[in-house]
C-alpha cells in the first residue's frame, strides 16, 4: 500500500486493527538534510564521486564492483555508491572511514576522543534482491598501526533476511590481546542479537532503508557499554550491558567500515546502493 498523505497515529491504529491489513514501509525519504554542526563528525551525501581514495582512509572498488553513480540517490538526490555483485562473487568492495584520535593520525577530527558515537546510512537493494550478503558495516576501535582492534560493533546479516548486532572485543583482562585485523583467535564475542525487519527479502527490496546505530564505550571497569540498532527508526536490537574494553582506554571508537562481503558468494548478479552517510555524537 502507498499513501499520498502522512499517516496520523489514529490512522495507523485503525489500519493496524483492521482485519487483513498489514503495514510495511514503502519508502523512506529524509525530511531535510541534517545540518553540519558540532555534533557531526562526518557527513557525505555522495553527491560527488571524486577523490574517494583521498577522502577516505581506504576505498576499495573491487575492480569496478563498488563505484560512485550519479543515479539512485536517496530522496532524489544526485549520487550514491553502488555495489554490483556478480554471481558467486564474495568480495565486492568497501569504504573505510577514520575519525577521532587514532594510531594513523588521519581522518575527521582526529585530535578528539569520542566515547559515544552514532552512525547512519541509507541502503537500497535492487528490486527482486535475493539472499543475505552477510556483511554490511562495523564500527571499531583501531588500536594500533598493525590494524589490531579494541571493540568491534558488527552490523551483519542475521538469521534469515534480517540484520543483527554482533559485538566483539579485543581486550581481555584489561589489556589488548589482538595483534592484527580480525584476530579471531583472540577476540571475545559478547553475544549476537537479531533484528526484525527482513531488509534482504524480495518484499523489502527496491526501496531505501535507513540503518542507524549507537555505540557507547563502557565506563572503565564496568559492564555498561551500549550497542543499539534501528531500521527505519524502529528499534531492532540492543545491548546495554557490554564490557567493550575493560579499563583499556588508549583508543576509543575511531573507524567505520561499509562492507560488501558475501561469505558464500552472491546468488545472482544484483546491486545495492549506499547513500547519505553520517557519523555523529548525537542521534541523527
Amino acid at each position: 500500500m502507498r499513501l499520498s498523505a502522512p499517516l496520523t497515529a489514529t490512522m495507523l491504529t485503525l489500519l493496524a486493527a483492521a482485519p487483513g491489513w498489514a503495514l510495511r514501509v514503502a519508502e523512506v525519504s529524509p525530511a531535510a538534510p541534517e545540518p553540519v554542526g558540532p555534533n557531526t563528525i562526518l557527513r557525505d551525501d555522495f553527491s560527488s564521486g571524486e577523490n574517494l581514495k583521498s577522502r577516505y582512509f581506504e576505498y576499495d572498488d573491487a575492480k569496478g564492483s563498488f563505484v560512485w553513480t550519479k543515479d539512485e540517490g536517496v530522496g532524489g538526490s544526485p549520487g550514491a555508491l553502488r555495489c554490483r555483485f556478480a554471481k558467486g562473487q564474495v568480495t565486492a568492495g568497501s569504504l573505510k572511514v577514520l575519525f577521532g584520535r587514532n594510531p594513523f593520525n588521519k581522518g575527521a577530527r582526529n585530535a578528539e576522543t569520542f566515547r559515544e558515537v552514532y552512525w547512519r546510512v541509507y541502503v537500497k537493494h535492487q528490486a527482486g534482491w535475493q539472499g543475505n550478503p552477510a556483511k554490511l558495516a562495523r564500527l571499531t576501535t583501531m588500536a594500533s598501526t598493525d590494524w589490531s582492534q579494541g571493540l568491534i560493533a558488527h552490523v551483519w546479516g542475521g538469521k534469515g533476511d534480517v540484520l543483527c548486532i554482533d559485538p566483539a572485543s579485543g581486550i581481555t583482562s584489561n589489556r589488548k590481546v589482538t595483534s592484527r585485523y580480525n584476530d579471531f583467535d583472540h577476540l571475545r564475542w559478547l553475544g549476537l542479537r537479531n533484528g526484525a525487519t527482513p531488509i534482504f527479502s524480495p518484499a523489502e527490496s527496491g526501496r531505501w532503508v535507513c540503518v542507524e546505530c549507537r555505540v557507547k564505550v563502557n565506563t572503565p571497569g564496568k559492564g555498561d557499554g551500549i550497542f543499539t540498532l534501528w531500521v527505519d527508526g524502529r528499534l531492532e536490537a540492543s545491548r546495554e550491558d557490554l564490557d567493550w574494553q575493560g579499563t583499556w582506554q588508549e583508543y576509543l571508537p575511531n573507524a567505520l567500515f561499509l562492507e560488501n562481503y558475501w561469505n558464500d558468494g552472491a546468488l545472482k548478479e544484483e546491486s545495492r546502493w549506499f547513500d547519505d552517510l553520517v557519523i555523529s555524537t548525537q542521534p541523527i
